[in-house]
């Protein structure tokens, strides 16, 4: 049966991907239509309209897809809400001979910088033949401060790396994520194992984080001094930022700053003021986009407040911020963003003096806060010939996080803190946390109510249930896949079980008894005894010569005997 134009329509909108998997070669002869009939919008735009990325992703597989092909349509269209209705009257109005406002043309690529989707945007730059058009550039640099020349070409060096890694290698499961966009799911457990230093009241699973965001661990978390020196509420908005990046918290400004709906009444403008100049304080030294979002957050919440009724104190406060800033830093060789252009500080800074100099003849707060303040005398020579608000815009080009964290952790090695040792001999290098939040078992074994015995040896099987709480498992040798489906049945690993009975576990007339024998008490698992019994019906006459009957399960002689389960 054919796949009708609406009904593929329907099925973008809605995120249908299942119902347009059977349809791919069909969907070629309308993939690139941007007709009255596809609302002037190709399907591959209406998927980043409506951030449908499973369908995205199925459409960009489409023979012969043009990416950079969007929508026609013009300013007014391309932000009204009602767009089909908008475009019946477009009809009706061209029918009409009216005169309309000329149509724009606007690539999947733009619409994407204008959600600020940044996985779409991802896909997109990914596929060898779109072009970066100036209106995408636009709105991605002015709006998002996302530069897409550098984010395309820092896609296409990662993904080099990233296939180097992962492509020689089989696996039997696998979860890898688009990591960054994963929204308040927490990627590990918070352990108090997990303290930055010793005495410290920062939890941080450190070799997570240091992958997650390089930038941030080494400038921030790796700064021992600066930690020291960190205030409470600075302590609290550093564990916010960690949780928002490991532990499923929240990202947004106030809660990174700890500011509940209640508080937020009893805060005073200055209060607030100093919470968002801390924020910025804490990251200003971190680059590769990890926390441009809480930059520019913090930017806009203090240009908004800024009075002149505050505005010596917001300066103080920065000042004292830019020398504590000096003396964590510069010492340690790592004071990068000292200019003006690239210090976000520096930037609120200047804008603060860019308030005094234009808004000074015209705004009778001067003469009441500012104008016989001493401390004025300080800024009155920076401040004489400014007439004119410069924008204050923070550019940086995106984080790329791997697709493939876990399995990085995992193969990287480094700050392990468990090994287990096998029967064969081999050592696996693995960490506590990793272990201890994907599996209950380790977490009790972990927790110091059980004796851990580091001399213990397990079987060579438990390097692949090491490897599933890493979010993946390579391909399992066909000797341990019976001794496999046993340990993650006993640890609960139900989707793992599925994956190794069903596509695994290889049933031979040679191996069947040995195989029923070892899975004797497993019976009762449907996904186990049904792949069993599927096999015996299929073969119960070739077995009678390979198997005693009085040795299986009662279920399975009545299958050998009957031919049915």
């Amino acid at each position: 049966m054919a796949l009708p134009l609406k009904r593929a329509i329907d099925h973008v909108k809605n995120g249908q991907v299942e119902h347009l998997q059977p349809f791919m070669n069909e969907l070629s002869s309308f993939i690139n239509d941007c007709t009255q009939a596809t609302g002037y919008e190709t399907l591959l735009y209406k998927a980043c309209d409506r951030e449908q990325v499973q369908v995205l992703k199925l459409l960009l597989q489409v023979k012969g897809i043009d990416v950079n092909k969007g929508s026609k349509l013009n300013n007014y269209n391309i932000s009204h809400p009602n767009r089909e209705s908008y475009v019946f009257i477009r009809k009706n109005m061209v029918d009409s001979r009216l005169t309309l406002a000329p149509l724009q043309v606007y690539s999947p690529l733009y619409i994407a910088c204008k959600h600020n989707h940044l996985e779409i945007i991802q896909l997109l730059l990914s596929h060898p033949n779109i072009r970066i058009d100036h209106r995408a550039t636009n709105i991605a640099m002015k709006e998002h401060c996302i530069d897409l020349n550098l984010l395309s070409f820092s896609i296409k060096s990662s993904s080099s790396d990233a296939l180097n890694d992962t492509s020689q290698r089989s696996f039997i499961y696998a979860k890898f994520y688009s990591y960054q966009h994963l929204q308040h799911v927490s990627l590990v457990n918070k352990y108090d194992r997990d303290t930055l230093f010793e005495n410290s009241n920062i939890i941080v699973f450190k070799p997570l984080i240091k992958l997650m965001a390089p930038s941030f661990y080494k400038k921030v978390l790796k700064n021992k001094e600066l930690i020291l020196s960190l205030d409470h509420s600075e302590e609290q908005i550093v564990q916010h930022m960690i949780n928002s990046f490991i532990y499923g918290g929240p990202s947004d400004l106030l809660s990174i700053m700890n500011v509940t709906d209640q508080s937020k009444s009893s805060l005073t403008l200055l209060e607030t003021l100093k919470l968002c100049i801390q924020v910025v304080f804490i990251v200003n030294q971190v680059v590769n986009g990890e926390c441009t979002n809480w930059k520019v957050q913090a930017v806009r919440a203090v240009v908004s407040v800024v009075k002149f009724e505050n505005i010596l104190d917001t300066l103080d406060l920065i000042q004292t911020l830019l020398e504590r800033e000096h003396k964590y830093f510069k010492s340690r060789h790592e004071f990068e963003n000292s200019n003006t252009s690239t210090c976000t500080l520096r930037k609120i800074k200047e804008y603060c003096l860019d308030y005094i100099g234009t808004n000074a003849w015209k705004d009778e707060g001067y003469d009441l806060y500012v104008e016989k303040d001493p401390r004025m005398q300080q800024y009155a020579m920076s401040v004489i010939k400014r007439r004119e608000m410069k924008p204050q815009n923070i550019y940086e080009t995106p984080c790329l996080v791997s697709n493939t964290l876990f399995f990085d952790l995992y193969h990287g090695g480094k700050k392990t803190d468990f090994e287990m040792k096998l029967m064969s001999g081999k050592v696996v290098k693995c960490h506590k946390t990793m272990l201890s939040s994907k599996n209950s078992f380790f977490e009790g074994l972990f927790s110091g109510n059980w004796s851990l015995d580091l001399e213990e040896k397990y079987g060579d099987e438990m390097e692949y249930i090491v490897q599933y709480c890493y979010g993946f498992v390579e391909q399992v040798p066909q000797h341990l896949i019976v001794p496999l489906i046993k340990k993650a049945h006993e640890h609960e690993m139900n989707d793992l079980v599925e994956v190794l009975v069903r596509k695994e576990l290889i049933l031979t007339l040679d191996n069947f008894a040995q195989a029923v024998e070892d899975l004797y008490d497993y019976m009762e698992e449907p996904i186990i005894s049904n792949t069993i019994f599927k096999f015996a019906s299929q073969n119960r006459i070739s077995l009678w010569d390979k198997v005693d009957p009085n040795l299986l399960h009662p279920k399975l002689q009545l299958c050998l005997a009957t031919g049915s389960f």
